[in-house]
C-alpha cells in the first residue's frame, strides 16, 4: 500500500518512503480501508502542495512589470500563434498582400489618445496572459475532488484555463492499494514541478502530513497501551 509520486527525487522520495510508512501504521489504527486511507492523505497533500506551490507564485503584477522593462531595455517579447490568432481575429484583422499593410474590419482601442496598432494590442494580450498564469503550479497541486477518488478510481485535472495538467489514478491489489498523484504530467506542469523551489515545497508537503499523521498514530498507539495495562 502506497502513495506514490512521479515526481522523481531522492530527497522527495525519502519523505514519501517516511509518509507511506506512517500511512502503513495510520491504516491499522484507523477503521479505514486502505483506499479510504490513501484518498484521504493524498488530499491532505494535495492541500498542503498547493498552499505552497501558490506561495511560490510571483506577486501580482510582477510579471507584466518586469517584460515591460525589457521592452524598454531592447528586449523583445515572444507572441504565442494562439494569442496573435486571437487578436487578429477580435478585430477582423487582415495583412493586404499588395502593400503588407494591415486592414481591420472593427476599429483598434486608444491608450491615452492614441490608437494602439495591431502589435501593441498583441504584446498587451500576451503580457495579460502571462500575468493570469502567474499561479500555475498552485493550480498543478491541487487535486480537488481527490477525497472521493476511491470510488471515482481516476481523476484528470486541469487549471482555471482548461489545460490539462495532471492524472491521479488509485489502482486495487489484494489487501493493499496505490494511489498515483501526477500520473500523467503535462510538459509546462513537470517543468515547474521540478525546479529547486517547487521540489523544496513538495518536500514540505510531505514533511507535514506525515508530521501531522505521526500526532494521530502516537495518539492511538498510547490509548491502546493504556488499555492493555502497559501504562
Amino acid at each position: 500500500m502506497s502513495l506514490a509520486l512521479t515526481i522523481d527525487r531522492a530527497a522527495i522520495n525519502t519523505d514519501l518512503i517516511a509518509l507511506n510508512s506512517s500511512i502503513v501504521q495510520y491504516v491499522a489504527l484507523s477503521r479505514l480501508t486502505p483506499s479510504e486511507a490513501l484518498a484521504r492523505k493524498s488530499a491532505d497533500l494535495a492541500t498542503a502542495m498547493s498552499r505552497r506551490l501558490r506561495g511560490l507564485a510571483p506577486a501580482k503584477g510582477a510579471v507584466r512589470r518586469e517584460r515591460l522593462s525589457a521592452l524598454k531595455s531592447g528586449r523583445g517579447l515572444r507572441i504565442r500563434d494562439a494569442v496573435r490568432t486571437r487578436v487578429m481575429a477580435k478585430y477582423g484583422a487582415a495583412v493586404d498582400i499588395r502593400t503588407r499593410r494591415g486592414v481591420y474590419n472593427r476599429s483598434l482601442p486608444k491608450a491615452r489618445g492614441k490608437r494602439l496598432s495591431l502589435q501593441a494590442l498583441m504584446v498587451k494580450a500576451e503580457l495579460g496572459l502571462r500575468e493570469s498564469g502567474r499561479g500555475f503550479l498552485g493550480f498543478s497541486g491541487r487535486f480537488k475532488g481527490i477525497r472521493s477518488i476511491s470510488s471515482a478510481r481516476s481523476l484528470r485535472y486541469s487549471d482555471k484555463f482548461r489545460r490539462f495538467l495532471t492524472d491521479a489514478g488509485l489502482t486495487e491489489s489484494g489487501d493493499g492499494a496505490t494511489l498515483t498523484l501526477w500520473e500523467n504530467v503535462a510538459p509546462a506542469a513537470l517543468a515547474g514541478l521540478s525546479k529547486a523551489k517547487a521540489q523544496a515545497a513538495i518536500q514540505q508537503s510531505l514533511r507535514e502530513v506525515n508530521a501531522d499523521m505521526r500526532v494521530y498514530i502516537d495518539r492511538k498507539l498510547a490509548e491502546n497501551a493504556a488499555k492493555a495495562g502497559l501504562q
